[in-house]
């Protein structure tokens, strides 16, 4: 079996792998209600998120904690979102 044919098996479990970490930031979201949080450590979390290791596979990260997408990524979630985005140097 080649790589390809590897590559193709293991998506459904990389998917799975996904829905299960979208669903435990939902959680965590929702029970700490998130929008209460100050400006001030609403951007120490997007930093914190830059220097996280991503999720297995194959050593590559997502996208969205790459340091050069990260303020755009954040800044598409919601206007709060973007303005504690793009008041933070530390992301750009």
């Amino acid at each position: 079996m080649n790589d390809f044919d590897v590559n193709i098996r293991t998506i459904p479990i990389r998917f799975q792998k996904f829905i299960g970490l979208k669903q435990q930031c939902e959680a965590i979201l929702r029970g700490i209600g998130f929008g209460k949080l100050p400006p001030e450590l609403i951007s120490e979390i997007f930093i914190h998120c830059l220097t996280m290791p991503g999720p297995e596979l194959k050593g590559s990260c997502p996208f969205f904690l790459r340091c050069s997408h990260a303020p755009f990524v954040f800044s598409q979630v919601c206007r709060r979102w973007r303005t504690v985005a793009l008041s933070t140097p530390a992301l750009w």
